[in-house]
């Protein structure tokens, strides 16, 4: 967790998810039925506005990936301290992602 620190303060992340449930932010984010709402007592209006905003937030990180240099996409693949990876961090989503 140390090593990526620098890279979650720089991104925000770890204030924008500050005391949010991960877990269940992206449970939510998939499931879009009658059941999750009841359970949750959350309103489709509020899921599809969550959804739009996930949808957001992962298209801003793929611009920033896509402006990244390479040499440092290779240090963030790593999993080492002191020496990049030989497979650069890199963008696995596809087209056939879905999205609400």
């Amino acid at each position: 967790m140390e090593d990526t620190t620098p890279w979650v303060e720089f991104t925000g992340w770890n204030k924008l998810f500050l005391g949010k449930d991960i877990v269940l932010i992206s449970e939510t984010r998939l499931a879009k039925s009658v059941r999750m709402n009841d359970l949750f007592q959350i309103s489709e209006e509020r899921l599809e506005f969550v959804g739009k905003t996930l949808d957001s937030l992962i298209a801003r990180c793929l611009e920033t990936l896509e402006t990244t240099p390479r040499n440092v996409c290779r240090w963030l693949g790593s999993y080492k301290k002191m020496e990049p990876g030989a497979r650069p961090f890199d963008n696995l989503l596809r087209d056939g992602t879905v999205k609400m």
